[in-house]
């Protein structure tokens, strides 16, 4: 938490997470000071095709971040193998807990349009530059 603060800006906050990756639906329950925020309950689709090749680093946009006046443009790499994906697929609760309440105020929990899930991801950030 402390790095992802002080080197690349990004605003973390701890928190529980709970994940139950043992039945065909997954499930992560996120609690923070001892409360609900969210359950997302996700149901895995078919394998990606074609299937990124093993060790190819996947494409992404740089990353932003905004701490402390300062916005930063972080580059990023992500390798995920094991990539399936479906139309929807999951389902969002929201419970009591303050940033519950502001996710509902951004519109959530809404239908998923898709959703990915991977059996393994690795990612590597870059030193952040001034966006």
């Amino acid at each position: 938490m402390e790095a992802g603060r002080t080197i690349w800006g990004f605003p973390k906050e701890l928190a529980d997470v709970d994940l139950r990756l043992g039945s065909p639906y997954k499930r992560c329950l996120l609690r923070r000071d001892g409360r609900m925020v969210v359950d997302l309950l996700i149901r895995p689709g078919i394998p990606a095709t074609p299937a990124p090749l093993l060790g190819e680093a996947l494409p992404v946009p740089d990353a932003y971040a905004h701490l402390d006046g300062v916005t930063r443009r972080i580059p990023w790499t992500v390798r995920a193998r094991g990539i399936r994906w479906r139309p929807g697929g999951a389902l969002i609760r929201l419970g009591n807990h303050p940033i519950a309440k502001e996710l509902s105020e951004l519109g959530l929990p809404r239908r998923a349009l898709m959703t990915a899930t991977a059996e393994h991801v690795s990612m590597a950030f870059e030193e952040p530059g001034r966006a």
